[in-house]
């Protein structure tokens, strides 16, 4: 009977890591209309957990915006990694999240020690977000940066701890259930 109850177990731990994991997407590329927050590319995403990574491109004059809706007590994660070089600095990036009508909300610039960006985010309202990352030297995202290169925009968004409960007590809920049926 114990080795039921801890295989059981581990069948819902196993669960819940593919339930959290799930909402992983494919790899999307930088398309080139996507130079301010009204021709920002969107970026489809199921409820939930999520992740996604993005390859994408600066050249002088560039600034990259991506649309994304989040939901309230969500936590986003995004994350540029300079490509351009073996080094991993350049691109020298800068980003900026906006809200659904332009106000900018937070902005980071080299985190840590690279020349990455990172923003971390608790949403308090659910809607339409802009993600826009430009060159260090163009902090107005107005396209007058001269970085150039390749790089990775990572995003996760991490639903609302509540809702993580919720789908573990419905998994111990079935599990119950199931003890009790045999």
């Amino acid at each position: 009977m114990v080795m039921k109850f801890n295989c059981m177990r581990c069948l819902v731990v196993g669960m819940a890591a593919l339930g959290i994991a799930g909402g992983a997407q494919a790899t999307f590329f930088d398309i080139e209309v996507n130079n301010n927050l009204w021709t920002a590319q969107t970026i489809a995403r199921p409820v939930g957990s999520f992740a996604e990574v993005g390859l994408l491109n600066l050249t002088p004059g560039d600034a990259d915006f991506v649309k994304i809706k989040l939901y309230q007590g969500e936590t986003l994660t995004a994350i540029t990694t300079p490509l351009g070089n073996a080094q991993f600095t350049v691109p020298d990036t800068q980003m900026t999240l906006f809200d659904g009508i332009g106000s900018p909300l937070m902005s980071n610039d080299d985190a840590g020690t690279g020349n990455g960006s990172t923003i971390q985010y608790l949403v308090p309202v659910t809607g339409d977000y802009y993600i826009g990352i430009s060159g260090y030297d163009d902090p107005l995202f107005a396209g007058t940066s001269t970085q150039a290169g390749n790089y990775a925009l990572t995003l996760s968004v991490v639903p609302e701890p509540g809702a993580l409960l919720a789908m573990g007590i419905g998994l111990a809920g079935l599990v119950r259930l199931r003890r009790r049926s045999r």
